[in-house]
């Protein structure tokens, strides 16, 4: 019961852990979804974001501009190619901008590109421009703007060429610093956004910000720049990948959660100019998550010991009538005392079972008092059988005696009247007769063996294989046979039952042999899974192994009968004398080819 016990108690408890692990990971998996879910497209809005402001921005810039292209004060002196009557009319206009339209800076182009004026630095002009905004303004004669590095910023650009009396004189180009785009992302989503300029696309304008670097990039206006600088150097070989596609991963940072969004920057000509970083504190996300995951699992627990609760209060009846079997069975079993009944309490498959068993136990009592009315009855067939037995035995030996006597007086009378062919054959009548008185003390032994202790000595096998040997070879003095009897050979048993084993194995070895050329037959000992264990083989017919189970059965014909004729009572004998000495036999062999006896005995 204990054991049942036992099993019951690791099946529930193996049940409530796998579901318990199962609930746990489904939970996590829903609720790390649900997070997962709510960030994966952050890189793709903050991006998108991000173009919005710079698109509206680029509106408000070609808004001035319509305005300005039409301020005759400055076509006219542009017209002109008046520089300094240019810059008088501009520098207030451009003021007026820089502080209301966050407008940085403002270009007068000539229509090949050459820098007219730059009102923001009018020292410097005579430079020819090769940028997209300008290229794209140059060609389509339309107004044109994006996110380009210019001398000493990445800005936003706008171009839009100034026709002065119906006649195209130029270009105008305004535009402003991005700065301001990455805190008014922040005001909108509560995100902190940095912008990662690749040090290639710097390289190509030649340009050196002392910003800090982190591996590859240079950052440029972070809204949160401690962190922003921690969550990029973490990610410093993500970042490659985010030039090509936007990703969002969690990042771990002094015992907080991140999502980091990363996605690709390009400028006006179309090129990958860096990445966009954002960042959220996903701490809270995280919590929330455990805290279901918690919950769930802890109502799952909930049900599951209430469930296993009411499971044991509808099974406790029956669980305490089955102990009360059990008990019931082992004091029957102990005390064959089949007078009590066992009171019965539960209708179901337990109380059945209990109904039944003391229907058995009734009639257990009556075959009991049938068997002990027919043991006396029994008893005496014993004796008469065991009474036969010697009868027989001792008919046997009468016949056996006087022709043992009659060799020896035949020898003793006529022996110089005697060829050495006729001494033979007197000899071998005598000892036949030993043989035969040998075999007749076996077969007594064996008859009464299920009942008596066996007669234990030590045998040496090795001299009574030797002996048979001796025996079978006078029977047939014409066959070769070589035989190997290894020495030494000993085991605890009765003599004359394993001369039986003996005899029987050998002397089928023999007959199977038959007269095949190169015949040999073994005798000696193995190891067998650690235990001694003694064969007996030969080269002769051996059999199919789809009969081995038929070698020990009494007058069982095996497949190719014309090859293994004989087999009756003899290997069936050998087999309960080895069982009485507490071991097994077994064979394997092959047709044509041979057989393997081995058998075991329990003393050695």
């Amino acid at each position: 019961m204990k054991k049942i016990k036992i099993r019951v108690f690791v099946t529930i408890t193996s049940i409530f852990f796998a579901s318990t692990t199962f609930i746990g990971f489904f939970t996590y998996e829903s609720e790390m979804n649900q997070v997962e879910e709510s960030i994966k497209d952050m890189a793709k809005n903050e991006s998108m974001l991000f173009h919005n402001i710079l698109s509206t921005d680029a509106e408000g810039l070609a808004r001035a501009h319509v305005g300005l292209t039409r301020l005759e004060t400055l076509s006219k002196p542009f017209a002109e190619r008046n520089r300094e009557e240019l810059l008088a009319a501009s520098a207030s206009i451009f003021k007026e901008l820089r502080q209301s339209n966050n407008i940085t800076h403002m270009y007068f182009i000539e229509p090949d590109g050459t820098v007219f004026l730059r009102v923001h630095k009018p020292e410097e002009y005579g430079d020819k421009l090769t940028r997209a905004t300008f290229r794209k303004a140059a060609e389509t004669k339309k107004t044109a703007s994006g996110l380009e590095m210019g001398a000493n910023f990445f800005s936003l650009r706008c171009v839009r060429p100034v026709v002065y009396k119906e006649k195209m004189i130029g270009f105008m180009e305004v535009a402003e610093e991005i700065d301001h785009v990455f805190s008014q992302m922040k005001s909108i989503t509560g995100n902190d956004v940095s912008l990662l300029l690749e040090d290639k696309f710097l390289e190509k304008y030649h340009m050196h910000f002392r910003n800090e670097k982190v591996g590859a990039f240079t950052m440029m206006y972070p809204t949160n720049k401690n962190v922003s600088l921690l969550l990029a150097r973490k990610l410093s070989g993500a970042m490659q990948q985010a030039l090509k596609q936007a990703a969002v991963p969690i990042v771990d940072l002094n015992g907080a959660k991140y999502a980091a969004g990363m996605g690709p920057i390009r400028d006006a000509f179309g090129t990958t100019a860096g990445i966009l970083l954002s960042q959220r504190d996903v701490s809270s996300l995280y919590s929330d998550m455990w805290n279901g995951i918690i919950a769930t699992t802890s109502v799952f627990v909930a049900i599951f010991l209430a469930s296993t609760s009411l499971f044991y209060l509808s099974l406790r009846k029956s669980y305490a009538l089955f102990n009360d079997l059990k008990q019931h069975i082992v004091a029957v079993t102990k005390t064959s005392d089949l007078s009590r009944q066992l009171e019965v309490s539960t209708n179901d498959e337990v109380g059945e079972l209990a109904d039944e068993f003391n229907l058995m136990k009734e009639e257990i009592k009556k075959l009991n008092e049938r068997l002990a009315a027919r043991a006396a009855d029994l008893e005496d067939a014993n004796l008469e059988l065991e009474a036969f037995n010697y009868t027989v035995a001792h008919d046997l030996r009468q016949p056996l005696n006087v022709i043992g006597l009659n060799c020896q007086a035949i020898d003793m009378l006529c022996g110089e009247l005697l060829t050495e062919e006729c001494k033979g054959y007197v000899k071998e009548s005598y000892e036949g007769t030993l043989r035969m008185n040998r075999l007749i003390e076996a077969l007594l032994n064996f008859s009464g063996m299920a009942h008596a202790e066996l007669n234990r000595y030590r045998v040496d096998l090795s001299s009574m294989a030797k002996e048979v040997v001796e025996e079978l070879k006078g029977g047939e003095v014409a066959r070769l046979v070589t035989f190997r009897i290894a020495d030494g050979i000993c085991a605890d048993g009765d003599p004359s039952l394993l001369r039986v084993v003996m005899a029987n194995l050998l002397g089928n070895a023999w007959k199977y042999t038959g007269m095949r050329e190169k015949a040999v037959i073994e005798f000696g000992s193995t190891e067998i899974d650690g235990k001694l264990a003694y064969l007996v083989r030969d080269n002769g017919a051996g059999f199919d192994m789809t009969d081995a189970d038929k070698l020990f059965t009494p007058f069982q014909r095996l497949s190719g009968a014309d090859k293994c004729k004989g087999f009756g009572i003899g290997l069936a004998t050998v087999e309960r004398i080895v069982k009485r000495h507490g071991g097994k036999i077994w064979a394997e062999g092959e047709p044509d080819k041979g057989a393997t006896f081995f058998f075991t005995l329990s003393a050695n």
